[in-house]
């Protein structure tokens, strides 16, 4: 394969693509694209999803100046809420605001 396009490859694979999705988009078997990232210099990854994070700035933008709610910004920077609740406390330094609470209408809980 030409180093061209090793690189190429071992490119897409960094964006984070997986070698699956590699596979998928350079019309090529997985150990190809495998060997074509190690021949670019790269390493295969462990098995699982890839971490997802945002930007803790443009996360409290959306919870305080546009005033959306966790399950909202989840969707949008596509996280999962206790992801975007520890991006606001603790890299963004805002205090979470209360949400609703649910209510019970009698009986046992």
């Amino acid at each position: 394969m030409p180093a061209e396009k090793a690189a190429e490859i071992r490119a897409a694979y960094d964006s984070p693509m997986s070698v699956r999705e590699c596979a998928a988009k350079f019309g090529l078997y997985s150990g190809t694209i495998t060997r074509a990232i190690r021949a670019a210099g790269g390493t295969i990854r462990a098995k699982g999803p890839v971490p997802r994070t945002a930007d803790p700035a443009a996360v409290e933008r959306a919870y305080v100046g546009q005033g959306k709610t966790l399950r909202e910004i989840s969707r949008e920077f596509g996280i999962s809420e206790r992801v975007a609740s520890r991006i606001l406390r603790e890299e963004a330094g805002v205090e979470l605001r209360c949400g609703p609470r649910l209510r019970h209408s009698g009986g046992f809980w």
